[in-house]
């Protein structure tokens, strides 16, 4: 009996493995272009700025799914924060922000 119970914790615990898992791919997904890149941080820099509802200003917020700012919270390393967060802006400012002088370069080039 000891081992049917055993049997069947793991079973359920690799069932939420396998659909968890699956809902986590599902949400990457949906930005294919991003997918070519290794790095996760710049991942999540083209993630968050391939998004073409990014800035559209909605009556109703759950009609626009603007998962923009997540993604760049998503950025580990500080400075390519800084710099996700100057591209979704477009505020040259944050780019001062920035302590890495090939991401500043990067950053002052890029926000308009």
């Amino acid at each position: 009996m000891k081992h049917l119970k055993v049997f069947g914790l793991a079973v359920c615990i690799s069932a939420i493995f396998a659909v968890s898992h699956g809902w986590a791919e599902g949400e990457t997904m949906t930005y294919p272009e991003c997918e070519k890149i290794s790095d996760t941080d710049r991942k999540n820099i083209c993630r968050a700025t391939s998004n073409p509802d990014h800035g559209k200003k909605d009556v109703n917020r759950f009609t626009n799914k603007d998962h923009s700012w997540y993604y760049c919270s998503l950025v580990k390393g500080r400075d390519l924060q800084n710099y996700c967060y100057a591209l979704l802006d477009s505020n040259k400012a944050k780019c001062d922000l920035i302590g890495n002088q090939e991401i500043a370069k990067e950053c002052l080039s890029k926000v308009k």
